[in-house]
């Protein structure tokens, strides 16, 4: 027999960005717990509003299963004596507790000898839940958490109620001050419901106009969204992000539709999109690709004054706007390039100096990077390098609290306002990305370049400082810096030589060159070709090159090639033979006296030569069929052929010409270390 089982924990509102994570937590431990117990389970349903975590279990079962113990006594022929109990047989079931005939024959390894089952009756599912769940409340994990009165308990924010039920039955137990029970808050200000049964608990809650499923609450947003902006002949600008932070800021969503005055469409528009978006989590609209003064607000409050509502948005936000006027206003006072002075009053970091310093080393390493990218205006570059932060003493970011996000993009605007070049312009705009993962990439030479000298810069600088982040601590985002140094590079095709790259940044901070930063962007390369689904045994069977483009191209030319197991195969046996081995210098043709030998010296220089044009044009997948192509030669060697023969000279010109052979294999991947299926 099985009961439905419902957990509901009330709160003061809980931030969004932890909800998910937080239930996520919640069922992993609850169901663990089940699981741990022995106790089956159907499926889990999640609900949660800003005011509460909920949990519904289907089909749990009323007790666990039975544990079933195996005790073996002695060995069949001392147990029995002429088919009858001797008295150690006797004295092991007496010590269990059974009678003789509860005893069975059970066969250890090639013996015979007597067992006894022990069953032991599962738990009580409504015992386990009413014992665990006080520990498991306090095990969640959220980013952050509080305490809020003397029991100590750790939650997110105060627990104000609690609803447990299996069945029809209520789990008793109490967890900082608050008993646990059947009644749930409704909205704010309507009288608390009864949950009489865990199945009925989310028709309940909608029938008091609380949604708390959270993928129902998104689509009923996006539809009165949707059915609002079409009665202004508008579309609300799409933004996931935003749509998923309003979802789980309410559990009774009312979308409510206000205006701006146009005069204010002169701002940037992404100085729009955050004075919306940022603090007031508004939606903007659009009509015909262009940008309008109508914005849309989702409040929380379904009986609420919708008048009042939007006058209370819009002069909210006209205070916003008003802000944002006036920072573009005084800023336009002072070009950018007037504003360079000022960064050496800023200080970047109080062990590497001012922003003013780093915009020198910026204006250097970026000038240096131009000679492998083609095409790259150098003059364009270097001034985008020198205004590049200019926009960190204005006051839309040093004063603009939503705005502060826009740094680079309200450089780009004032750049373009001023009438800088194009390329300039856009550099500027460009050189923070990618700022995060899947973020969008630099689209011109000259963005690229100079995000690749930033990310480096501030990588080399937070080494110095604070050294090599590790696996769970990156307090400067350095494994950021160096993803979005590796996406660059690898997404748009650039052959920079990293050692060469990493030693002038050193050089400009004045410091000795380290190979961990080297080693660090490296792995993060490997991780970066593993997660896009190129296997182990590829990624770490190739070894470090000048540029990781080279890296991700043998990478993926394996992985083309198709079953290279013959390879693998003939480079393990090349390897045990000669390790720890002592190898001359070179092979000696006159030493050659076997047909076998002999051919393999000859296909293999050609091999070298041919080898040596594939990796200079950055062919490698033709290199690999070279490579093939020797495989039957290297076996006929084996096979025909004692390597360790014993004259002494022949020796040591068949292992030189092994290792002349081997070298060409490792000139492309270290295949030795490539797993056989």
């Amino acid at each position: 027999m099985t009961k439905d089982f419902l957990l509901e924990i009330g709160t003061e509102e809980i931030p969004a960005s932890y909800l998910e994570p937080g239930l996520n937590s919640l069922e992993e431990l609850l169901t663990g717990c089940l699981r741990d117990s022995l106790i089956h389970f159907g499926n889990t349903k999640k609900f949660y509003t800003p005011r509460r975590l909920a949990i519904l279990i289907r089909d749990v079962s009323l007790y666990g299963e039975d544990i079933v113990t195996v005790i073996t006594g002695p060995p069949k022929e001392i147990a029995f004596e002429d088919d009858k109990p001797t008295s150690q047989l006797v004295g092991f079931v007496r010590a269990h507790g059974v009678s003789p005939e509860k005893v069975k024959i059970i066969k250890k390894g090639k013996k015979e000898v007597i067992g006894i089952e022990k069953r032991e009756k599962g738990c009580d599912a409504l015992d386990i839940l009413r014992d665990s769940i006080p520990s498991i409340l306090g095990g969640i994990e959220f980013p952050r958490t509080m305490r809020w009165e003397s029991s100590g308990v750790r939650f997110a924010r105060p627990i104000r109620w609690i609803v447990c039920l299996f069945g029809k039955k209520m789990v008793k137990f109490q967890l900082a001050g608050v008993v646990s029970g059947r009644r749930s808050c409704m909205l704010r200000g309507e009288k608390n419901t009864t949950i009489d049964e865990p199945s009925n608990y989310g028709k309940l809650l909608q029938e008091n106009l609380i949604i708390a499923d959270p993928l129902k609450r998104k689509e009923k947003i996006e539809s009165q969204i949707k059915k609002i902006a079409e009665e202004k002949d508008v579309e609300p600008i799409g933004d996931d992000e935003l749509l998923l932070e309003v979802t789980n800021m309410v559990e009774s969503p009312l979308a409510v539709i206000g205006e701006f005055d146009k005069s204010y469409l002169s701002l940037p528009d992404d100085v729009l999109r955050a004075a919306l978006k940022g603090h007031q989590r508004y939606f903007w609209t659009e009509r015909s690709g262009e940008g309008t003064n109508y914005f849309i607000s989702v409040a929380n409050n379904p009986h609420g004054d919708v008048d009042a509502i939007r006058k209370g948005n819009e002069k909210v936000l006209q205070a916003r706007l008003e802000d944002a006027e006036f920072y573009l206003r005084e800023d336009m006072k002072v070009p950018l390039h007037k504003r360079v002075e000022d960064l050496k009053e800023m200080i970047y970091d109080r062990k590497l100096g001012s922003l003013y310093d780093k915009t020198k080393r910026l204006v250097e390493l970026s000038s240096f990077l131009c000679k492998w990218v083609e095409g790259v205006d150098i003059t364009s570059l270097r001034r985008a390098a020198l205004l590049s932060k200019t926009d960190l003493t204005t006051n839309m970011i040093k004063d603009g609290k939503e705005f502060t996000k826009l740094e680079g993009i309200i450089g780009a605007e004032y750049a373009q306002r001023q009438g800088e070049d194009k390329k300039v312009v856009d550099a500027i705009g460009e050189h923070y990305l990618p700022r995060f993962a899947n973020d969008e990439l630099p689209e011109t030479k000259e963005g690229r370049v100079l995000a690749i000298a930033d990310k480096v810069d501030t990588l080399v600088g937070g080494y110095m400082v604070s050294g090599i982040p590790t696996s769970s601590k990156d307090p400067r985002g350095m494994k950021r810096d160096a993803n979005g140094i590796v996406r660059v590079l690898l997404e748009r095709s650039l052959s920079i030589p990293l050692e060469a790259m990493i030693r002038k940044s050193f050089s400009l901070y004045g410091k000795e060159y380290s190979a961990q930063v080297l080693d660090f962007i490296i792995q993060r390369c490997r991780q970066y070709l593993l997660d896009r689904g190129i296997s182990y045994n590829v990624v770490m069977s190739i070894s470090p090159r000048e540029d990781i483009l080279t890296m991700k191209m043998i990478a993926d030319s394996i992985v083309d090639a198709g079953d290279i197991q013959d390879i693998v195969m003939v480079t393990k046996r090349m390897n045990n033979i000669l390790k720890g081995v002592k190898v001359g210098e070179g092979v000696v043709e006159e030493y050659l006296k076997e047909p076998e030998e002999k051919k393999l010296f000859s296909e293999a220089r050609v091999t070298g030569k041919n080898l040596e044009r594939c990796i200079r044009e950055k062919k490698f997948k033709d290199a690999i069929f070279l490579l093939r192509a020797l495989v039957p030669h290297i076996n006929k060697l084996f096979d025909k052929i004692l390597i360790m023969a014993r004259d002494q000279k022949i020796k040591n010109n068949r292992l030189a010409l092994l290792s002349y052979v081997h070298s060409l294999f490792q000139e492309i991947a270290d295949f030795k270390s490539y797993g056989i299926k």
